[in-house]
Formats: C-alpha cells, sequence, structure tokens
C-alpha cells in the first residue's frame, strides 16, 4: 500500500515512499517542480497529490506529512492562479473569459477555483509567512486573508474616498465603523510596498477629517435640535 502514496515530480523517476514521515527534500522537489509547471494541468497534478498526502497522513497519524500536505497544497493554488493569469489573462472593457474560464476548463468545480483566485490574491510577503508557519493555514483560512485583502483594497477605493467626499456622513461612518471590527495587526500584514504609505495617507487624512468633524458637532442633542 505504502507504494501508491508518494509524492513525486512528474519527472521525478523514483518517487519518495511514505512509510515514515516525508523527509523535507521530496518537499522542496515538489515545490521546485511547480514553479517549473508550464500548464494549469501540471499544477494541478502537484494539487491532486497534496490531498493524497493529507489522506495518508490521517490514516498513519504523521503530523509532518499533513503539515507538508497543507504546504504543497498551498502552492500548488498559488501557481495554478499565476498560470492561469498568465495564460489568459483578464482584460477589462472585453468578453474575454480571463483565468477563472481556464481553471474551469481543467474540471474544477466554482469553490475550489475561487479558492485558487483568492490563494493567489495573498501578497508575497503575507504568503511566504504562511508557508514559514510551525502549522501552515488550510485552503479555506489562507483564503479568508484573500477577501480581507479584496476588501480592503475595495475598501480603500471606494469606502474611503466616499468618507472624505460624499454628503450622507452617517452612512459612510457606519461603513468605517463596520470596517475597524477586523483586527489591526491582522489587516497591516496584508499591506505591501506602496500600499503602506498610501495606508498611513489614508489614515492621516481620516484623522484630519474626523477632528474637524468633531470640532463642528453639536456638544449636546439639545443643541443639535436647535441648530
Amino acid at each position: 500500500m505504502a507504494g501508491n502514496n508518494s509524492v513525486m515530480s512528474r519527472n521525478s523517476a523514483a518517487p519518495v515512499h511514505l512509510r515514515s514521515p516525508m523527509p523535507l527534500v521530496a518537499y522542496e522537489e515538489a515545490v521546485n517542480s511547480l514553479r517549473a509547471c508550464c500548464t494549469v494541468d501540471e499544477a494541478l497534478y502537484f494539487s491532486n497529490q497534496a490531498e493524497a498526502l493529507s489522506a495518508w497522513s490521517k490514516i498513519f497519524h504523521s503530523n509532518e506529512a499533513y503539515l507538508t500536505a497543507r504546504r504543497l497544497k498551498l502552492h500548488a493554488y498559488r501557481r495554478m492562479n499565476e498560470l492561469a493569469e498568465q495564460l489568459r489573462p483578464a482584460r477589462k472593457g472585453t468578453s474575454d473569459p480571463g483565468p477563472a474560464s481556464l481553471l474551469r476548463e481543467q474540471g474544477l468545480e466554482q469553490t475550489q477555483v475561487n479558492q485558487i483566485r483568492r490563494v493567489g490574491q495573498i501578497p508575497e510577503r503575507r504568503f511566504k509567512e504562511m508557508i514559514e508557519q510551525a502549522r501552515p493555514p488550510a485552503i479555506t483560512k489562507a483564503v479568508c486573508e484573500g477577501l480581507r485583502l479584496r476588501r480592503y483594497r475595495s475598501l480603500q477605493s471606494t469606502q474611503y474616498q466616499s468618507l472624505m467626499g460624499r454628503s450622507d456622513v452617517g452612512v459612510n461612518l457606519l461603513s468605517f465603523l463596520a470596517f475597524t471590527s477586523r483586527f489591526p495587526a491582522n489587516e497591516s500584514r496584508l499591506l505591501e510596498g506602496d500600499e503602506v504609505l498610501r495606508a498611513r495617507d489614508t489614515i492621516r487624512k481620516i484623522q484630519e477629517w474626523l477632528d474637524d468633524l468633531d470640532r463642528f458637532l453639536p456638544t449636546s442633542r439639545a443643541q443639535a435640535e436647535q441648530e
């Protein structure tokens, strides 16, 4: 049975059998082979291998193999997204189907396609932190990181601008308060490079705007009714 439970490159002549926890070198070879993949189908092979390894680890109670499977799955999803974007890039203003359609053509369900796309949206620095954790996150948790980043960028480009420039202040403040329910430490890890500078500039503008708003607000309900 052990002969059917191995992680290997398609170009590897000698699979690594998992009678004991998987050696680190096999994982590194798999990651290097993933980077060399030229098609989504090739990267999908490693995703399937990660699932097989995860199943094996549960049967034989190998925590090391289980964590290796998680890392390999994350790498595979990220590489699949990269290849899909390279081979079928999305073009605004056109009817081109885009990278998601290429992933679906591999027989993947829409849920998997969405997960692959979200993992691919995680900043490189944050993705590396995930992989290097003693216990790397499952795909579902990693997907949440991608979703938070997408929402943050959407909020940065729409709600923050709205907060600064529109008259329906009450609605915009409620939107801002909803955003502040997130943990700052988690949100900060989603930012890289120029995004950090833009975030600091946005924070400064919001602080100035809120200070001005506070200065002009009525100090009591009676004063508000008089005005």
